[in-house]
C-alpha cells in the first residue's frame, strides 16, 4: 500500500477511517479533522486510514484481496493529503497517513466517519477494543432514488458500535434502535 509515516509505526493507539475528498468545502469533513485535532491536543496519537467502500465487493477487496484494490498512485494520494491539509485544521505532519482500509495492526480505537468507511471498521473489530461510529447524518436519506444503496447504508448500522451523534435527533433516532452506546453532542455555531 501507499503510506505516508510520520511517526513511529506503533505509537497511535487511534485509527480514524476517512473517505476521500476532493475539495475542501464539506464543513462535514472539517467537523471531523477538528476531532482529530481535539484528539491529537489531548495527547492522543491517530493514524488516518483514506478508503471508501460503496458495496459489499468494494470491502472484501479492501480487507481481503492481495491486490492493490482502493490503493491510489502516489500522485492521487498525496492528492488526498493535500485537500486534507487546505482545511488548515491539522498538521498533516503529525499523523500516519495509509491508503486503503485495511488496519496495518492492532489500536485500542478504530472510528469510522461515514458510512462508506463502517463496515470495513465492523469487519476489523477483532484488531481493536473498541469500535465507534460518528453520526452526522442519516445518510441513507441522500439516496432517495436509490433503494439498494439505502440498505447498503443502513446495512453499516450495527450494535457493536459505540455511536457518537452530532445532535440529539440523531441520537433519539440511534437509542430508539435499542443501540446501547449512544452519545450526543450538540451542534453550534461558530461565525470564525
Amino acid at each position: 500500500t501507499i503510506n505516508i509515516i510520520n511517526n513511529p509505526f506503533t505509537k497511535a493507539k487511534i485509527a480514524f477511517f476517512l473517505i476521500y475528498v476532493n475539495d475542501s468545502s464539506s464543513g462535514g469533513y472539517r467537523t471531523l479533522l477538528k476531532y482529530i485535532k481535539y484528539l491529537t491536543e489531548l495527547n492522543y496519537n491517530i493514524d488516518i486510514y483514506l478508503g471508501e467502500c460503496w458495496n459489499s465487493n468494494e470491502v472484501t477487496n479492501h480487507l481481503y484481496n492481495e491486490h492493490s484494490f482502493g490503493i491510489y498512485l502516489i500522485d492521487k494520494f498525496k492528492h488526498y493529503i493535500d485537500v486534507i491539509n487546505s482545511y488548515n485544521e491539522i498538521d498533516i505532519k503529525k499523523y500516519n497517513f495509509y491508503s486503503g482500509l485495511k488496519l496495518q495492526r492492532d489500536y485500542d480505537l478504530v472510528i469510522a466517519n461515514a458510512w462508506q468507511t463502517a463496515e470495513c471498521c465492523y469487519l476489523q473489530k477483532h484488531k481493536c477494543k473498541k469500535i465507534v461510529y460518528i453520526i452526522q447524518d442519516l445518510e441513507y436519506l441522500f439516496y432517495p432514488d436509490n433503494i439498494k444503496l439505502q440498505n447498503n447504508v443502513k446495512e453499516t448500522y450495527k450494535k457493536e458500535f459505540n455511536y457518537y451523534c452530532l445532535s440529539k435527533y440523531l441520537y433519539n433516532h440511534f437509542k430508539n434502535m435499542n443501540f446501547n452506546s449512544v452519545y450526543h453532542s450538540v451542534l453550534s455555531f461558530n461565525s470564525n
